[in-house]
């Protein structure tokens, strides 16, 4: 028995969803794990595009900047949810122009709509003559984020914006022009130029949105991709006006890797090079890995008797050695790692299952381990699942997955599962070569070759985005399914 009188259950590891963590942890900044100096990038005027894997801490890095903007006395922040947006329903508000670029004036608009909500929730503004108008404006029309609840509705607002706006041309007379159009796209310099009318009174006012779960609702389809690239033009465009002229106002975008990855548009190198963020944990399976440092951070934060440890000591006070692994152990770090598609959902749930079942004990144990192999691996499985969502029909998940259970191994050839679906004919949407090619692009599977001293060397598609499956090399399952495949 250890000699600390700190129990697992003490200790808060976070939740999946980052929304959740920072709702139910009012000191949720007191845990979080800055890595790679990413906050201070994404404070950055111009690095607007945060882009990572799903589960790599996107919401929890929005969050965390949100809180800290809103703490400062002269800054505004809001995080913008677009889980309920309709996407399909920007077809409607589309504008005469190329494809990808037809949906820019109707993202425009939103984002200067959600950016007035911010401005006029300053206080210091409250006697302005355009706050009060906007306010109302706003109340009105836009209390709810365009395109969720009451989207056809907003649809033929959007189409007859004047008729809500007969109070545009008192404010701004050289609007009379506009006023007497209808469409929305009339309306956006107006509304832009009252917006810097506002902004102008205090230009060290700090305004910042973020635009968060954009991918909730994700299909690979034209319309989704030709709309996120607009997004990210509207807000290129938006952010490098407001630095041209020297006003403290930013929108952020929050997008996972898979998506942007699919974005085609000429554009977007440039915007990936010069204004993204990556967040990466890196592929190192031992304590050195950063994620561990999360965790470290994490039991710091819950154990006040533990700030002084160093990490070994926290490691070596509170982690087994070794745990099995078929049929021989391994190293605790690289066991834990290897389970994981290197991001901090899938290390933080490993661990949160442990201290749920065992939350009396004092130091994780590998029978704690073993223990929550299968509940693990359950939750594995749906998340990979959630991320082939989008880009595949759920019959071709179903079918992709269910050859793979029904195969019941873990280290094969491909002639072996060429042999086995033969006989067996799962697959009616895919080939099995292209099956195989999805199974390892989402790191169900891996290729593996063993070298001369009798170790082995995996290639995983998350660990290294650029390599491609090899049909050649032998295939092995990913470690974190195991259980669930029941091999």
């Amino acid at each position: 028995m250890a000699d600390h009188k700190f129990k697992i259950g003490d200790i808060y590891f976070g939740t999946a969803d980052g929304e959740v963590e920072a709702l139910e942890k009012s000191d949720f900044v007191n845990y979080f794990y800055e890595y790679d100096n990413l906050v201070q990038k994404a404070m950055q005027p111009l690095r607007y595009l945060i882009l990572g894997k799903k589960g790599a801490g996107k919401t929890l890095l929005g969050e965390y900047i949100n809180h800290k903007l809103n703490e400062l006395p002269n800054s505004i922040s809001k995080i913008i949810a677009f889980d309920e947006f309709r996407m399909h329903y920007l077809r409607e508000l589309r504008a005469d122009d190329t494809p990808p670029n037809e949906y820019i004036p109707i993202w425009h608009y939103i984002i200067l709509i959600e950016l007035v909500k911010v401005i006029i929730s300053n206080e210091k503004l409250k006697d302005s003559e355009i706050c009060k108008k906007l306010k109302l404006f706003i109340a009105k029309n836009y209390q709810k984020l365009i395109l969720t609840q009451n989207a056809e509705n907003d649809i033929q607002k959007l189409k007859k914006v004047n008729e809500n706006a007969d109070w545009i041309g008192d404010l701004v007379p050289e609007a009379s022009t506009a006023h007497n159009q209808e469409s929305y796209i009339f309306f956006i310099p107006v509304l832009e130029s009252l917006i810097i009318n506002l902004l102008e009174v205090d230009p060290n006012f700090n305004y910042n949105l973020i635009l968060d779960k954009l991918d909730d609702r994700f299909t690979n389809e034209e319309v989704y991709r030709n709309s996120i690239i607009s997004l990210i033009k509207a807000v290129d465009n938006f952010n490098k006006n407001c630095v041209r002229n020297k006003l403290k106002t930013k929108v952020t975008i929050l997008l996972r890797n898979d998506i942007f990855s699919l974005l085609n548009d000429t554009d977007l190198n440039k915007r990936e090079g010069s204004n993204s963020i990556r967040i990466d944990w890196g592929d190192v399976a031992k304590y050195e890995s950063p994620l561990f440092d999360l965790v470290i951070k994490k039991i710091k934060a819950s154990i006040p008797a533990l700030q002084n440890e160093t990490k070994q000591e926290i490691i070596n006070k509170l982690f087994p050695r070794t745990i099995k692994q078929s049929h021989s152990k391994v190293p605790t770090d690289k066991y834990l790692l290897g389970r994981t598609l290197f991001r901090p959902r899938d290390i933080i749930t490993y661990l949160s299952l442990i201290a749920d079942k065992f939350p009396e004990e004092t130091a994780f144990t590998e029978k704690m381990f073993l223990d929550v192999q299968h509940r693990y691996s359950e939750y594995f499985l749906k998340e990979i699942e959630n991320e082939m969502n989008g880009h595949l029909k759920e019959e071709q998940i179903r079918e992709i997955i269910s050859l793979m259970i029904m195969f019941g191994k873990f280290d094969f050839t491909y002639e072996e599962i060429k042999q086995f679906e033969g006989k067996r004919k799962i697959l009616t949407t895919y080939t099995l070569e292209e099956a195989l090619k999805t199974l390892f692009n989402f790191s169900i599977i891996g290729n593996y070759v063993v070298e001369r001293n009798n170790r082995w060397r995996h290639t995983w598609k998350h660990r290294h985005d650029r390599v491609e499956f090899d049909f050649e090399k032998r295939i092995c399952l990913h470690y974190g399914l195991w259980k669930y495949f029941n091999v």
